[in-house]
């Protein structure tokens, strides 16, 4: 998330897709509401249902389920073909100039797919992915990785040094002539025939958004706001990267009131993904070390990107200190048993191999060769793909340990529906233990929101009985392994033996510990060259600016470095003072990194430093003092001069932000195609040939079935409701109440065809199950013209399954809603695609 919930009150413009905050962030909607309000601000909300978001909208579109990629392509091409775009911001802070190589080709011309595609194997050579020019060291792309269809990734080529560009925009390979040609296949009429949105409609829409842009004006700012409705596709990450490109081209990221904003239902979604939460990233997202990786010098050398400079550009590239991040993350790791001798204990380290993502972790527990689990806080069971599956795998494993506050499905998987009727309950060996874990309202604990901002509690009540906080199940479980390893020894032990645990209770390490641990601290007297500021050995890191390559700093997370310094807990501050009446609030928590709000804010100024809108001014460059100054932390070198030309985009080699997405960074294209669905009600109108993601992971097993349109000829979705949590609401009276039993939301029209009635139960199948509920009946969905054929969509809450208070009544052993989706993922984040599938209903 680049800018934060309350920054959403500053803007111009919300473009609301992939999420319904009204509904299911209804605290962080105010904001929203609060820049209807007092600024006036539009929202356009995209959905395949009318929700209460869109219900408050100034325009509201119903878009089929999986067509987001066609919607914001043909904004794009709306924006380009009417000039509404931010020229100036576009030439100098994007990487619109650039060239790319000749060789590069759009699947405009090479039948749906980019230069490179391997059809045998499933994936790209993506060395024609790249820009033109000389010079440059091979990219950080990750050698022995996987792609979609399990084959090793090719090794990629050095990106230029010295990048080839035009800044006139108009040789026909620069970015934007390439960007202008990909989408200008994207027309109304086209996005008409593929969303179902009718062609006016959609005009309205993207002359709506675009409207901040009319005559060239930069003042005005639009953001875009977006949840799992986007995420989980099978083309999901492909869908953010279209906002991000054309935010870029309206010239909205970095400043207050724009960016491109993900939504999280659970507090700590960011801080999971922030600590390591995906198995290839470290803390702080650094890169795996691979087996190709023989030594810690090899593993930088491969993963630290050397700047790109194309002239007149020149590239801060932050990421070039990977090795000062990375080396006190292993000092943090493994204190004085890692060393420049040893390679900072580099062999410590295990070496990933291949894809460990969620669905393959499931498909290896499937067929036998993950043999047991750690299941803490996540119930697996229901929120899966595919139930069936997912249940089916947990039958084969020895073993199974769940750490809970109350049964849930995953725990108690052989008492499924399914597994009942099938009678084999007896049959299944597995072991499972269930842990009684601490309830969120027993911890205390630092968690980072949406915003990236990270916020201490305190614990609100005891815990009760045996049950344990996690850390204290962790610790005990690891400190019972170590045991066993001193006592008996075992094969390459050291990585154990000498993980660091100088915490003043081992067995429940105090978090706040734990903190200061994240933040940093100094193991030798420091002084910094410049200001001459002294830091003595043993005291807490003022932020990630002190860390060394040479052993002398320790930090279990970069980005976190300075939310506990010698003045203390940062992330307890609560100070509501907001000098810049924006919404900075610097006082409130803090946060990553180094206290910023707004991420990439030196994009908020123009060329010469000066603020775009001096109403909404977050940085700037002061002449006087020769450094940037402002309300927010400068994202940037703070003694660059804007005559020095140094790009925004401090984290990109190249210093702009990427329209054009070169080599590694994507497995599917450097620009976002529409694809289908891997279950669609029609072939793709851009390329019938290639209809669906060709890179895209599908698995093979006997549970991983996929429906076609003769037989399933309804859409489906799944959502949430606001008066349920997830699943373990099932378990709160007062939660049961609201909201009693599962509903199937469905069109008047398509009920009143097959002669249903609001109330009476349905029944939704599936090629992997089937679902019973009771229909709801409501004008919020109607049928819609895909290609001139008339379509129905349904949605599906997915918040009950068969334990909770309703369920445990001995009559009501209900099915997950999961037990419908299929198990085809995103070849980039590895998310299922829960978002759109096919079904077929029938009246009960």
């Amino acid at each position: 998330m680049t800018n934060g919930w309350v920054d959403i009150k500053n803007t111009d413009m919300m473009l609301i897709m992939g999420g319904n905050p009204a509904e299911n962030h209804p605290c962080g909607f105010k904001w929203a509401i609060e820049a209807k309000r007092d600024r006036n601000a539009k929202i356009i909300s995209v959905d395949p249902r009318f929700t209460r978001t869109s219900s408050v909208a100034d325009l509201f579109c119903q878009i089929r389920a999986g067509s987001d990629i066609a919607f914001l392509g043909g904004v794009i091409n709306y924006a380009i073909e009417n000039n509404r775009i931010a020229h100036e911001y576009l030439v100098n802070f994007t990487n619109a100039a650039f060239l790319v190589k000749p060789d590069f080709k759009l699947p405009a011309d090479t039948d749906g797919v980019f230069s490179g595609f391997d059809a045998e194997k499933m994936s790209y050579d993506r060395s024609t992915w790249n820009y033109s020019g000389s010079g440059g060291k091979p990219q950080p792309n990750t050698p022995g990785m996987t792609t979609g269809q399990n084959h090793a990734a090719p090794p990629l080529p050095p990106m230029p040094e010295n990048v080839d560009y035009d800044l006139t925009l108009q040789n026909p390979n620069c970015v934007f002539q390439l960007l202008k040609k990909h989408y200008s296949r994207y027309t109304p009429e086209i996005v008409e025939r593929i969303t179902g949105i009718p062609k006016a409609q959609f005009v309205k829409a993207a002359d709506t958004f675009t409207s901040i842009r009319t005559n060239g004006d930069m003042k005005q700012v639009a953001t875009v706001i977006y949840a799992v409705g986007w995420t989980q596709h099978s083309f999901g990450t492909q869908i953010i990267r279209t906002a991000a490109m054309l935010q870029l081209l309206l010239g909205n990221i970095g400043r207050a009131g724009g960016g491109v904003n993900a939504l999280r239902g659970h507090s700590n979604i960011q801080g999971a993904t922030d600590m390591a939460g995906l198995y290839d990233t470290l803390p702080g997202y650094l890169k795996v070390p691979t087996p190709e990786d023989a030594t810690f010098d090899a593993w930088m050398k491969r993963t630290t990107p050397t700047s790109s400079k194309p002239a007149p550009w020149q590239s801060w590239n932050y990421y070039g200190n990977t090795p000062q991040f990375t080396v006190s993350l292993m000092k943090a790791f493994y204190g004085d048993a890692a060393t420049k001798q040893n390679g900072w204990a580099f062999d410590y380290l295990p070496k990933v191999d291949r894809d460990y993502s969620w669905t393959h972790l499931w498909d290896g527990m499937y067929n036998g060769t993950v043999k047991g689990m750690l299941a803490f806080g996540m119930n697996g069971v229901a929120i899966g793909p595919d139930t069936n599956k997912n249940i089916d795998a947990l039958k084969k494993a020895d073993w199974l340990v769940v750490g809970e506050i109350y049964a849930d499905e995953t725990s108690e998987f052989w008492k499924s529906p399914r597994v009942l009727a099938q009678g084999d309950q007896k049959q299944i060996q597995t072991t499972v233990y269930r842990l009684p874990c601490a309830g969120f309202a027993e911890k205390d604990g630092s968690f980072a929101n949406s915003a990236r901002w990270l916020l201490w509690k305190n614990a609100a009540v005891p815990t009760p009985g045996d049950c344990r906080l996690d850390q204290a199940i962790v610790a005990q479980i690891f400190l019972k392994v170590r045991e066993l390893y001193k006592k008996e020894g075992g094969k390459f032990p050291d990585s154990i033996l000498n993980l660091t645990w100088a915490y003043s209770d081992p067995m429940n390490p105090p978090l706040f510990e734990v903190l200061k641990e994240m933040n940093g601290k100094a193991l030798a007297d420091l002084q910094d060259p410049v200001t001459k500021q002294q830091i003595k050995a043993g005291q807490q890191l003022p932020g990630f600016a002190w860390l060394k390559d040479d052993g002398t700093t320790s930090c279990g997370i970069w980005i976190y470095s300075g939310a506990y310094t010698e003045a203390g807990n940062q992330t307890a501050r609560r100070d509501p003072s907001d000098p810049s009446g924006m919404g900075v609030h610097p006082g409130w928590g803090w946060s990553w990194p180094a206290n910023r709000r707004v991420l990439y804010n030196r994009a908020s100024c123009d060329v010469s430093g000066k603020p775009w809108d001096p109403s909404r001014k977050l940085v700037w460059w002061n002449e006087d003092s020769k450094e940037w100054v402002g309300d927010d932390v400068p994202d940037f070198k703070a003694d660059s001069a804007p005559k020095d030309h140094m790009g925004p985009f401090i984290m990109n080699a190249e210093g702009v932000g990427r329209i054009f997405a070169p080599l590694a960074a994507f497995e599917d294209g450097p620009f976002p195609e529409f694809y289908e669905p891997i279950e669609s009600p029609l072939a793709n109108l851009l390329h019938p040939e290639r209809s669906t993601n060709p890179v895209v992971t599908k698995f093979k097993d006997a549970d991983d079935k996929f429906g076609t349109v003769k037989d399933f000829p309804i859409i489906c979705t799944t959502f949430r409701l606001t008066e349920h949590y997830h699943y373990w609401t099932k378990n709160n009276p007062m939660n049961v109440q609201l909201v009693p039993e599962p509903f199937i939301e469905m069109a008047a029209e398509m009920a009143d065809e097959m002669g249903i009635r609001g109330g009476e139960r349905v029944k939704v199948s599936s090629a992997r199950g089937e679902y019973i509920a009771k229909a709801m009946v409501t004008k919020r969905i109607k049928s819609m013209l895909i290609d001139g054929k008339k379509t129905y969509q349904i949605g599906i809450p997915f918040h009950w399954g068969y334990r909770g208070i309703s369920e445990d009544d001995g009559r009501t052993a209900r099915d997950l809603a999961n037990q419908l989706t299929h198990t085809a993922v995103d070849p980039n984040a590895h998310t299922p695609e829960f978002k759109g599938f096919l079904v077929k209903v029938e009246k009960v």
